[in-house]
């Protein structure tokens, strides 16, 4: 899910492959983060977190402790999902759908997304409470 991140961010000035464990305010702006080797250099007028909520909170202590609380009230269930491939289209007349019975709740063909081509892959998410 990281594809679309990546896309938006091609034209911006990005640290790749960096794990950020920690962030630091700093005369009203964002600053300093903290990698596996040490604070980076840069300093950042603004961040943006595409996380889960859990992973948010510990970027968000410092900071922003309201946002961390609020980030760490949030209650995360996880779902199984499936990748099918199959040789030629599934003759469907819709590209996604939600499923309100059963252990599926969501279907969709995730070659029509835009970019996407090649074989026919669906991608199948069951409900929280089978999975």
């Amino acid at each position: 899910m990281t594809a679309p991140a990546r896309y938006l961010a091609s034209t911006l000035a990005v640290h790749a492959s960096t794990n950020i464990r920690a962030t630091q305010a700093a005369d009203a702006r964002l600053a300093d983060f903290s990698a596996e080797q040490g604070w980076l250099e840069t300093r950042f007028a603004a961040v943006l977190l595409a996380v889960p909520a859990p992973q948010a909170v510990p970027l968000l202590q410092q900071p922003a402790p309201e946002l961390a609380a609020l980030a760490g009230s949030a209650v995360m269930r996880g779902c199984w999902a499936l990748m099918l491939r199959f040789a030629a289209p599934v003759d469907l007349p819709f590209d996604a759908a939600f499923v309100n019975q059963g252990p599926l709740r969501w279907i969709a063909r995730n070659s029509s997304k835009p970019g996407r081509s090649g074989e026919e892959t669906w991608l199948l998410h069951a409900c929280a409470d089978w999975s």
